[in-house]
C-alpha cells in the first residue's frame, strides 16, 4: 500500500456471449466482446494513469486475461489483479470495499468499465468529494451508476438493491440517506450498454477519440465494414 487512496475496476471477462449482451441485437457476440475488450482496454489505462491512488482490478472469470493485458500496457507492477467474491453485485462490490479499509485504505473509489471516457479528471474530483463527502456517486442514465466512492464501510447500500435494473441509483441513494451520511453526486454520464449507447458513442468519438481510443478505433472500424 503506497498512500490512503484506492481505486478499484470492476470488469469480466470478455467472454463472447457472456458480456455485453444488451448490443446483441446490433452486434455479433463476437463484436460485443470486442467492444468489451476495447472498453477495459481504456478503463485500465485511465486507472493507471490517475495518480494518488493505488489500483485494484477485481475481475469476473478469471485474472489471467488481465494480468495479460495489464503487463501489455506496461503497467502491471503498479496494479493488483483480485477476484471478485460473492453471489451478486452487490455482495461482490460490499466484499472489495471492505477488504480495501482493512487493507488500511481511507477513501475508496470503483468503477465499471462500460463509461471509459470518464477522464482522470473525474476520479480526481471523485476523491477530492471524498474529503467533506461520505459517499460519492456518479449517476448513469439508465438509473444507474458508473462510480461509487466511500470513505468508510457502509454495507447498506449494497444490499436490497435490483442490480441491473433502473432503480439501482433511486434505492442506493435512499439507502444513502438512512445512513445520513453527506453525498455528492458527480456529473450524469451514460453507460456503453445498448447499440443507442454505441450510436452516441461514436458521435462522441468523432469529436474527442482520444478520450477513449481503444474502443473509439472498435466503434469506428464497426462503421467501417457497415458502410463500405
Amino acid at each position: 500500500m503506497s498512500g490512503s487512496r484506492a481505486l478499484l475496476v470492476f470488469a469480466k471477462t470478455p467472454k463472447p456471449g457472456k458480456v455485453k449482451t444488451r448490443l446483441l441485437a446490433a452486434v455479433s457476440a463476437e463484436v460485443a466482446a470486442a467492444l468489451h475488450k476495447a472498453c477495459i482496454a481504456d478503463t485500465l489505462r485511465l486507472a493507471s494513469r490517475t495518480r494518488g491512488c493505488d489500483v485494484f482490478v477485481f475481475a469476473a472469470g478469471g485474472r489471467r486475461y488481465f494480468r495479460g493485458l495489464l503487463k501489455k500496457q506496461s503497467c502491471g507492477r503498479r496494479v493488483r489483479v483480485l477476484s471478485q467474491r460473492g453471489s451478486d453485485l452487490g455482495v461482490r462490490m460490499e466484499n472489495a470495499f471492505r477488504k480495501c479499509f482493512l487493507m488500511g485504505y481511507r477513501e475508496v473509489v470503483v468503477i465499471g468499465s462500460d463509461t471509459p471516457w470518464m477522464g482522470a479528471q473525474r476520479l480526481r474530483q471523485a476523491f477530492a468529494e471524498l474529503k467533506s463527502n461520505g459517499v460519492v456517486i456518479g449517476p448513469a442514465e439508465d438509473g444507474g451508476y458508473y462510480l461509487l466512492g466511500l470513505r468508510k464501510m457502509v454495507a447498506e447500500i449494497f444490499r436490497g438493491i435490483p442490480w441491473s435494473t433502473e432503480r439501482v441509483l433511486e434505492l442506493t441513494l435512499k439507502a444513502v440517506a438512512r445512513t445520513k451520511l453527506r453525498r455528492k453526486l458527480l456529473r450524469r454520464d451514460f453507460d456503453l450498454d445498448r447499440p443507442e449507447d454505441m450510436k452516441r458513442a461514436a458521435r462522441m468519438f468523432k469529436r474527442k477519440p482520444r478520450v477513449a481510443p481503444e474502443l473509439a478505433a472498435a466503434i469506428a472500424e464497426i462503421e467501417r465494414v457497415r458502410y463500405l
